[in-house]
């Protein structure tokens, strides 16, 4: 029986971020605030199962995301099998865990190409917070070159609902002070706006911002 894909809800938030847990490893588009925020440029909608949701894209490419929910409670052989039968199917960002439970269920039925530009960046939270050693000397001089700059009229908050519309004219003033404010950057730009335009509903986002001279500086979102 094939998989029946519907738009994405923002209903059905919460009883994804219930599955997200069970998954053995999650890359960072899993998150419902990513997969939200990227509907539109990458075309996606979802099918729900008992045990598994999928994810498909149709941009940049066609092709499945991971499905989120217990691997271990999933035969896979007939899983796969059952929905997409002799016909190809690609498959993107999938992690090499997961690959690999494909490839022992199916042997030989499974093509696996690395592909560089998919994979996560990991790092380690203390080495971020201490930024010890040469490796990370420019990262200390630039803040540092900030603090001194900033002085005392630097301030930092939590991201609110009531912060949302600076924050945007601040990353409108960015995104035209690149070099090239088109592809890429652009659509990173419309994903934001998703995520600001669902701020209210979306109970597991949250934010940094900085001011400088009374001006926001920089902000980060944190889809969780």
């Amino acid at each position: 029986m094939g998989l029946s894909f519907v738009p994405l809800s923002l209903d059905l938030q919460g009883a994804y971020a219930a599955r997200l847990p069970l998954t053995a490893t999650r890359p960072s588009m899993a998150s419902f605030v990513s997969l939200w925020a990227w509907r539109r440029e990458m075309e996606l909608s979802w099918a729900w199962e008992e045990d598994l949701v999928w994810v498909r894209a149709l941009r940049p490419v066609p092709c499945l995301l991971p499905p989120v929910g217990d691997w271990d409670g999933v035969e896979w052989g007939s899983r796969l099998r059952a929905h997409f039968g002799p016909r190809d199917e690609t498959f993107c960002s999938i992690p090499s865990e997961l690959a690999l439970r494909w490839h022992r269920a199916l042997p030989g039925a499974i093509l696996r190409e690395e592909e560089r530009g998919e994979w996560d960046y990991l790092h380690r939270a203390e080495d971020l917070k201490i930024l010890r050693g040469n490796t990370f000397m420019k990262k200390r001089n630039k803040i540092s070159e900030f603090l001194r700059d900033a002085g005392q009229s630097l301030e930092v908050f939590p991201l609110a609902p009531e912060h949302l519309d600076e924050v945007w004219r601040f990353q409108e003033r960015w995104l035209r002070s690149q070099e090239d404010p088109r592809g890429t950057l652009a659509a990173e730009h419309r994903a934001i706006r998703e995520v600001f335009e669902a701020w209210g509903h979306l109970p597991t986002v949250r934010g940094t911002a900085i001011r400088v001279r009374g001006e926001i500086a920089a902000y980060a979102v944190e889809p969780c």
